[in-house]
């Protein structure tokens, strides 16, 4: 990785980077719309609310993927900036609800299922109790994996892109100082006739 930095540029590796990153998101927040879709008119696995927050999810994360895919391409402070603020606050909800899941414990996330068993089965899934419980007593520990490893990848994502809006940033100011110093510099000759010429 250094190596391939040293050769083409840390700009050029974290704009590619990142340009991957969003197109992978993309496409998996592209899979879950339609996924959400399938399940809304061809099976009975959910109701109410679970298909329709599928959609949401699947479109609020191409939504953040498409900052991130024209952020990336054109190299824009601004939308470099929003993405940037999107992953922070969701790798932040990660952090937290990774810790929440690891603090509680089975005995207590029993009790919570106990205590909201009737509104969850009422609004969300077509699923017995005892089946439920576990699927979540037996997957605790691959959700918390998975969290582990979408914490990883978005906190690589975000260093990329703050990488990438400095540079931004500095070329774009870089830039207007150019335009700045090749204005027109207009005088008079004292004769009443103005001269014009380019700042070098």
């Amino acid at each position: 990785m250094v190596s391939v930095c040293r050769l083409v540029g840390l700009r050029a590796v974290a704009r590619h980077a990142v340009l991957v990153i969003a197109l992978g998101t993309g496409l998996l927040g592209a899979a879950l719309v339609a996924l959400g879709v399938v399940l809304i008119f061809a099976t009975d696995v959910a109701t109410v609310y679970f298909d329709w927050a599928l959609v949401a999810l699947g479109a609020a994360t191409f939504g953040v993927s498409l900052l991130g895919v024209f952020g990336s391409k054109h190299e824009s402070p601004p939308l470099l900036r929003a993405y940037a603020s999107v992953l922070l606050l969701l790798l932040l909800s990660l952090i937290g609800a990774a810790a929440a899941l690891s603090s509680l414990g089975e005995a207590r996330i029993d009790a919570w299922m106990e205590e909201h068993w009737e509104r969850i089965e009422a609004t969300t899934l077509v699923v017995r109790k005892d089946q439920f419980e576990a699927l979540l007593a037996d997957h605790v520990a691959a959700l918390l994996t998975l969290l582990a490893c979408l914490v990883l990848v978005l906190t690589f994502d975000l260093l990329l892109v703050w990488v990438l809006q400095c540079s931004a940033t500095s070329r774009h100011r870089r830039l207007r100082g150019e335009d700045v110093e090749r204005k027109p510099l207009r005088a008079s000759n004292g004769a009443g006739v103005e001269l014009e010429a380019v700042a070098p």
